[in-house]
């Protein structure tokens, strides 16, 4: 069974102040430290490879009075560097800046 990278949606947990930030795009990446014990890191390392990318979508439990919010984003990049990831997204283009 082939795995169909474009379809792969990864998920992480934001805190309140790097959400806001990354949900207006200010900051359209996340740096993670790599566990290769979890899945997450296997397909997107794969993705890196095969320069096909998914989705992520990043979320905060921590804001709107205890709701939790999130986003998506389709990933643009991927980069390891020592024992870190960095996944980049596209940002959102329905929202213009001035």
């Amino acid at each position: 069974m082939k795995l169909d990278l474009m379809n792969q949606r990864v998920e992480f947990k934001s805190t309140p102040n790097n959400y806001h930030r990354e949900v207006s795009d200010i900051k359209n990446n996340t740096v993670r430290q790599i566990d290769w014990e979890d899945e997450r890191f296997h397909i997107l390392a794969l993705m890196d490879k095969r320069k096909r990318y998914g989705v992520i979508r990043v979320r905060c439990t921590e804001d709107c009075q205890g709701q939790e919010v999130a986003f998506q984003r389709r990933i643009k990049d991927v980069c390891i560097w020592k024992n870190l990831m960095i996944i980049t997204w596209e940002k959102d283009e329905t929202r213009r800046s001035l």
